[in-house]
Formats: structure tokens, sequence, C-alpha cells
């Protein structure tokens, strides 16, 4: 164990003792450890754990695997390894699981890391030089979930920057010194440590994948079939066309999978399984036309047979934006410990609007009348059409508009805008998704 790891290990240590020492932490710990305890948890990550210990003895074997390594591999098993089997339902989530992976175990980072840890400090630096990365990595990491610490989140990525710098030349600096000292053959066990531990490791959690997968599917079908077991050909049924794809058994949902539950052969549920998929491929395939539409028709002015615009960039992002705008101003006017009014500062407040599509400057100019009874807000999308949404009065008043030009006034039928108990305008209509 070289004195990097030695840092880590104490430095675990002692986070797992400033936990054990505090009340509330330690009600957490004691919460995450009893979890790892019951059953459905604990055979798993045993399984597991067991596997990866099985690989590490068919590497001793063959030369590449030694005592020297037990700490990295302690350690690839405690930050990689348990990321995984904490993250194995995301499996069916991403068809790209375990490429990704794979491709992360070989990546040019992994290089890096693998360069670096080749020469290490004496252990009070290793501590020190941790402790402040430790705090660097994480301030780095809230401040750029914060839209008003730009400048700070500037800062911290320098920093980190910094310390990359200054260890890479740390440690060519002690490379070129301490060529003649290292052995290939450890040099080498190292480098691939990560690498074929990662490759051994896909088997065992795309089966732990494979088992939570059937296991949240079964426990749907139950609920589907109006809390009753479906029967064993209906399940066999699924179960085999499904064919053990993770991504398949997770999104078997809807009309489908009702149907397959309450099937009564195992031909129908089999059939049923073919229905979703033919229905996936149908949205899939209008995804793929959605797009195609949205890059035929960039710059293209004009409107379609629908009277719909053409250029529908950000019409999607713009409107689901403008939708959660409305729902956090409703639910700030009728919150009971606030005054029944509309915020001036709302945008300010939720800053970005990222989650909903739109790009960093997002464009939204807001405007609250000043007894804070009404409100309405626009965004001009890259086309040039307008959309806006707001409220005169109290909840659940809402208004949409929609137009060449940004609305100049406060909500009000003569000036272009229409209630949401009205037929919806047709450019507030549902978009197609892109993805």
């Amino acid at each position: 164990m070289n004195n990097r790891e030695q840092a880590t290990f104490i430095l675990l240590g002692v986070f797992l003792g400033f936990m054990l020492l505090n009340r509330d932490l330690r009600g957490s710990l004691g919460g995450v450890g009893k979890s790892l305890l019951t059953p459905k948890l604990a055979i798993p990550l045993l399984i597991f754990a067991s596997w990866t210990a099985g690989a590490v003895g068919v590497a001793r074997t063959v030369g590449l695997w030694t005592s020297g390594l037990a700490a990295s591999t302690v350690l690839w098993f405690l930050f990689v390894g348990m990321a995984w089997f904490i993250n194995v339902a995301d499996a069916g989530k991403d068809r790209e699981f375990f490429k990704r992976r794979v491709v992360e175990a070989v990546s040019i980072g992994a290089l890096f890391e693998f360069f670096v840890n080749l020469e290490v400090m004496a252990l009070p630096i290793e501590l020190v030089f941790q402790m402040a990365l430790i705090f660097v990595v994480l301030l780095d990491a809230h401040v750029h979930q914060q839209h008003e610490l730009k400048a700070v989140a500037r800062v911290t990525t320098g920093v980190l920057a910094l310390f990359t710098a200054g260890l890479t030349i740390y440690s060519v600096q002690k490379l070129i010194d301490d060529w003649h000292k290292l052995a290939l053959q450890d040099v080498v066990n190292q480098l691939v440590l990560p690498v074929w531990l990662t490759i051994v490791a896909v088997p065992c959690v795309y089966l732990l994948a494979l088992y939570a997968g059937y296991e949240s599917l079964l426990i749907n079908l139950h609920f589907w079939n109006d809390r009753c077991r479906p029967p064993v050909r209906v399940v066999a049924g699924i179960v085999a066309e499904l064919r053990a794809s993770l991504i398949d058994i997770d999104e078997f949902r809807g009309i489908s999978a009702k149907e397959a539950a309450t099937a009564k052969s195992f031909k129908v549920a089999r059939q049923s399984v073919r229905n979703f998929r033919r229905e996936r491929a149908k949205g899939k395939a209008a995804q793929a036309e959605a797009r195609e539409r949205l890059r035929r028709y960039v710059g293209v002015p004009g409107v379609d047979s629908d009277g719909l615009t053409l250029d529908r960039r950000e019409f999607a992002a713009t409107k689901e934006a403008l939708r959660w705008l409305a729902t956090c101003h409703m639910g700030w006017y009728q919150n009971e410990d606030r005054s029944d009014t509309y915020r001036t500062d709302l945008l300010t407040v939720l800053g970005d609007f990222v989650r909903q599509g739109l790009p960093d400057n997002h464009g939204l100019v807001m405007k609250v009348r000043k007894d804070g009874q009404a409100w309405y807000v626009y965004r001009v999308t890259p086309s040039g059409h307008a959309f806006g949404i707001g409220a005169v009065g109290a909840p659940p008043s809402q208004w949409n508009y929609d137009g060449t030009r940004p609305p100049t006034s406060f909500p009000s039928a003569k000036r272009g805008w229409s209630s949401f108990m009205e037929p919806d305008r047709p450019e507030w209509r549902e978009e197609q998704p892109t993805e």
C-alpha cells in the first residue's frame, strides 16, 4: 500500500468516525447499514463481492494480481464497484450503460490517473493534498449548480486545473528520477487492474440488473392484473419474448403490458410484448420525423397547411419553461405564509431553465403589475415567434399568447391573449417529442 492509498484510507476512517460521533449522521449511517443487511440487498452484494474475489483469485494464478494490489482492489470495489451496485437499476434505462463503463476504464482519464499514481508524495503531504482536493471538488460541484455563482465556478475550475498541472509535473519529475527503480511487471499489473476488474464485473452486474428488472416487472404485472398473480404460463411468455433485454424489461409499460398481465395464454402474452415493441418503434419513428422536421425547416419562414409555423426551434422548451413559471407563480401566490401577490423576482429565484431545454441565456422577459395581482412572461424563439403566459387575479387564472410579436400588455382578450378555459391555441399544442 503506497502513501496515496494510505492517505485515502485514513481520510475514509476519519470521515466514518465523524459520522459515528454525530448523532444525526450516525442515525443515517445506521439506516444505510440496516438496508445493506436486508436479504434483498445483502445477498446480491455478497454475490457481487464473491464474484470480484473469485476474479482476483484467478488473476493471481495467472500473474495479473499480487498482494501489493490489495489496497487498489479494495478502493476500486468501494468507489467503482459499489457505484455500479447502487446504480444497477440504471442499466435498464441506458442502452450504453456497460459500454460506457468499459470505455471509462480504458479512457485517457484512466490512463492519466494511472500515470499520476505511479509516483506518490510523503504521507503528510498526501493527506493535506487530498483534503484540499476534496474540498475544492465539492465546492466546484456546488457552485456549478448555482447560476449566480458563475464567477466562483471559474475560480474553482482554475484551481482544479492547477492541482492537475502540479500533480502532473511532480509525477513526470519523479518518474524521470526513479525510472530505474520501477518493476515493469508491477507497473503493467497496476495499469490493467481497473480494466480487467471492470470487464469481469460486467456479467455479474448484468445478471443482478436482470434479476432486479424482472422482480420489478413481476410486481407491476401483479398490480396490472387487479393485484392477482398472473399464471405461470403468462409470465413465461412475457419473459421469453423480452429475451433478457434490460431496456425492454424496464420500458415494458402501458396498454401492452396490461394486456400481457391479463392474458390467458403463453401465446397471447408473447404477442403483447411484440405489440409493445411495435408501438415503441412507431414512437421512435415519429421522434425521428420530428427531429428531421426541425432540421429541415431551420430558418424557413411561413406556415404549413395547418397554419403552424414551419421553423419550430425551441417551441417545446419555451412552452415547457412558461408552464413551469406559471406553476411556480400559482404556488407562491397560494402559499399560506405569504401575501396573496405574485412574486416580482421569480425569474431570479428559479435561475436557469436548462432542465426545460432552454440555453443558459434563456431570454425570458417577465412583468408583474405594481399591485402584484397580474403578471406575464414571454420569450421570442429563434424563428421569431413569441410565446407568452400570464394571469390576472388569483389562481387558477391563466392566459396564453403567441404571435409574430411579443405581448405588450397584461393578459386581456382585447390584446391577443386567450384564457386557458377557452379552446387551446394551435401553436400551444404539445410538440412531438424528439428524444
